[in-house]
């Protein structure tokens, strides 16, 4: 009970590691390769959980096992590499550290570090389709296509502007929803942006047939003529806007519209692969407006003290349609069904409550396990 009351104080992501496949996987491994009964692996990372994550009782606790003595070392690094290094962010401890002291290497951990990244991520997407199936209840693509096209032809100038996080965050959700499920939607809106003819800055550009006007489709031109039409970084958009020549004579303003249009330009017409990069949660068409956070000088006082460094830091992204997973979802459990050998329940009042808490539990999830050790436990004693 103990182990299980501190497995619910832990961070979400913990939880979804402990019972998940790939710690299932790492925990038979280990079994394997060491001979190991699960009963015991199980009592020595339970204690580990028990002890708040102290480490200091390892060793010791190997040294009760049937492991030979030359193999113990190698098991604990297993153990920490295996099991612990995947969450030792959340946890806070220094799992490294503890594999180093004892001879081994943390970087041939990584494989399971791997593996649990692919877990948050199968997760995040599965919250992800839930919000969409939520959302598709009230959201009607028709109207919401034919409200995308008409804002991008005719306010292109205005979302550009538009510095109210919510709407551009609703704005992105209804684009990416539509991208991601209507395949003829990327051609149209590709070509309403790449058409439009709103014009965006006071500013002319000057081509070798003469002057154009500043609209919205010129200036993609003006950068396409100069880097192409491939997906490009933001080391090509900085160098166009400080180097080219229509770019040069733009006020500060109307820079940050034209740089706005382009990396809008880059998100839309490259998706999915100009999100490739970038974690579900924060996707986004139109780009989220930066805002100034001050960030105060560290270091002693002066007579003259410096300006107050400005560092811009982006707001956090929210999909709209499909909203940012902010945070990991506990996972949907399936009930553990009872093994026979442990369902034959006695008279002891305690062994009965622990065998319906078992239910509630994946089988092979780590909380599982411990309430069958628990109850095998029980019977040893009476």
């Amino acid at each position: 009970m103990q182990f299980l009351k501190k497995l619910v104080e832990l961070p979400e992501e913990v939880r979804l590691y402990f019972g998940s496949p790939a710690e299932y996987q790492a925990t038979k491994e280990i079994e394997t390769d060491y001979q190991l009964s699960s009963d015991d692996l199980d009592n020595i990372v339970n204690d580990i959980f028990i002890a708040d994550f102290s480490l200091a009782s390892l060793d010791g606790a190997l040294k009760a096992t049937k492991v030979p003595a030359p193999s113990q070392s190698k098991l604990a690094a297993d153990i920490l590499g295996k099991l612990f290094l995947p969450v030792a962010a959340f946890l806070k401890i220094d799992v490294k550290a503890e594999i180093i002291k004892r001879g081994h290497r943390p970087e041939i951990y990584q494989p399971y570090l791997d593996n649990f990244a692919e877990v948050i991520e199968d997760k995040n997407f599965e919250s992800l389709e839930e919000l969409v199936d939520l959302h598709e209840s009230t959201f009607n693509p028709v109207e919401e296509e034919n409200a995308s096209l008409d804002l991008f032809t005719g306010d292109l100038k205005g979302i550009l502007n538009d510095t109210d996080i919510d709407a551009v965050n609703t704005l992105n959700g209804a684009l990416i929803y539509l991208l991601s499920n209507k395949p003829d939607f990327h051609n149209k809106i590709n070509k309403t942006l790449l058409d439009n003819q709103e014009v965006i800055t006071t500013q002319s550009l000057t081509w070798a047939e003469g002057a154009k006007a500043g609209t919205a489709a010129n200036w993609l031109k003006d950068f396409i003529k100069e880097n192409g039409s491939d997906i490009y970084n933001s080391v090509v958009l900085s160098r166009y806007l400080a180097t080219s020549p229509n770019p040069q004579l733009l006020t500060e303003g109307e820079r940050k519209i034209v740089r706005r249009l382009l990396r809008l330009y880059r998100n839309l017409v490259f998706f999915p692969e100009s999100m490739s990069d970038v974690p579900m949660e924060e996707w986004e068409i139109i780009p989220v407006e930066k805002v100034s956070v001050e960030k105060p000088i560290l270091g002693k006082p002066k007579d003259n003290p410096a300006p107050v460094v400005i560092e811009n830091k982006e707001e956090v992204k929210a999909v709209a349609v499909a909203p940012a997973v902010k945070k990991i979802v506990t996972p949907k459990l399936v009930a553990t069904k009872v093994p026979m050998e442990i369902a034959k329940a006695g008279t002891d009042p305690e062994e009965a409550k622990l065998i319906s808490l078992l239910t509630k539990y994946a089988p092979n999830s780590l909380e599982a396990r411990v309430v069958k050790e628990e109850i095998k436990r029980r019977r040893k004693k009476s």
